[in-house]
């Protein structure tokens, strides 16, 4: 076993490989990589098996799944978004899948500040990398993107103590031709395309509040699907309403901040109604036609 995610197709979960878990220097990765002004990305190579991320790219592009994706925008791409503290029910692989992508992340983020901050304002030990996924999917969403013909995503940089994660499901000169992700560097440094870098399996990150950054128009023939990833942002817990609701769900108001008190969900539930406030387009339901892998 050379990846470091295994997938247990039985149980429908991914498990470490402890071994070579334990064997990557994560804040070399850190440090020397993701958090370096002349870098700013760092990858994680083999994270997954080749094979593993080619059924996840075919569950989602090669079933009746390819129809539960939604377009914000006629220039931008399609996705799927997953609130794990949420009412839905999503596939078991997909929830350990994410939540895997998240103690990784943890695991290098570690070393930036906003992250040591974080912990210390939800008085939780750094340390412990699961539990601060715990904390962190209350007020955080994940998705599919999938860039197909002529889809983009415009130049911009984020804000302080984004970070991104990338799960590669797609290769250039595989499943597309044209385009991808474009990091632009200040000075002599020439900008460079992130999918020249990586493969099948492969996490990535990015640190997105320290360069511009834009994915270019893809393009890609009738064979092929496209280009497909995961993504696991880090959203900081002042982004979102302290209280979110779920289409089909109009008495479970979700807290991000953790439990609701009973007055202040019956007050939230209360100004919901009489508000109709929409439900935003990525809190919309929807059901795989497919859940196991």
């Amino acid at each position: 076993m050379n990846e470091l995610l295994h997938f247990d197709s039985e149980k429908q979960e991914f498990s470490f490989n402890e071994d070579k878990l334990n064997n990557i220097d994560f804040r070399s990765l850190a440090l020397g990589e993701l958090f370096h002004a002349n870098r700013s990305f760092a990858i994680i190579k083999g994270f997954l098996s080749k094979d593993v991320a080619i059924k996840i790219k075919n569950f989602y592009t090669n079933s009746q799944n390819k129809n539960i994706f939604v377009k914000a925008s006629p220039e931008g791409n399609s996705r799927i978004f997953y609130y794990l503290n949420s009412p839905y029910v999503y596939p078991k692989f997909v929830v350990s899948l994410l939540k895997s992508c998240m103690f990784i992340k943890n695991k290098i983020y570690q070393y930036h500040d906003y992250y040591q901050y974080y912990c210390m304002i939800k008085n939780i030990d750094p340390k412990a990398f699961r539990e601060v996924v715990d904390l962190q999917v209350l007020h955080s969403w994940q998705a599919v993107y999938w860039y197909r013909n002529s889809e983009s995503h415009f130049k911009h940089i984020d804000n302080y103590g984004e970070l991104a994660c990338f799960l590669i499901l797609s290769e250039k000169s595989k499943d597309y031709d044209e385009g991808g992700l474009k990091v632009y560097y200040e000075g002599s440094r020439g900008d460079i395309f992130l999918d020249d870098y990586y493969e099948y399996g492969d996490l990535v990150f990015l640190d997105q509040s320290q360069v511009y950054h834009e994915v270019l128009p893809v393009k890609h023939r009738e064979n092929q699907v496209g280009r497909l990833s995961m993504y696991v942002p880090t959203i900081p817990p002042n982004y979102m309403k302290k209280t979110l609701f779920f289409e089909g769900f109009p008495l479970s108001p979700k807290s991000t901040t953790g439990n609701i008190p009973f007055l202040d969900r019956v007050c939230a539930i209360y100004t919901s109604l009489l508000k109709r406030e929409q439900i935003h387009h990525s809190r919309v339901k929807f059901c795989h036609f497919d859940t196991v892998l």
